[in-house]
């Protein structure tokens, strides 16, 4: 690792960008207009949104002594299907859409209460309206 302050500061950016992408961020488009149009509107994570991260880096690998390579965006990918499995696990109802907020959480749940099979997950479409 070249830099680990920046190394560091790409895996915490990236996580912080996903966790903002699945829990808050919504761009509301209402007749083919956008109506998020500033960030008064638009919210993103601040400081005060985001849990104390904790940070651990792989070592080398034993055998080969390859060291991990990749950060940055790569960190954000996986945030959501976290969050949606964890989410799912907790309630038993899938949230199909970004962001996954508590009315999307309470739709889902008043959806699959008439699902006796329980493998129809619903489809929450988005809070604009």
């Amino acid at each position: 690792m070249v830099n680990s302050v920046a190394h560091r500061g790409q895996l915490e950016g990236g996580f912080v960008c996903g966790l903002s992408q699945t829990l808050i961020e919504d761009l509301c488009v209402e007749d083919g207009t956008v109506t998020t149009a500033s960030l008064g509107d638009y919210k993103i994570a601040s400081g005060a949104d985001v849990p104390p991260l904790d940070v651990r880096t792989l070592p080398p690998h034993p055998t080969t002594g390859d060291l991990p390579l990749s950060v940055g965006e790569l960190v954000n990918v996986g945030v959501a299907p976290a969050v949606a499995n964890a989410v799912a696990d907790a309630t038993c109802a899938w949230v199909r859409a970004l962001p996954i907020t508590p009315e999307r959480v309470l739709a889902a749940l008043q959806a699959t209460q008439g699902d006796t099979k329980g493998d129809r997950p619903p489809i929450v479409t988005s809070r604009c309206r």
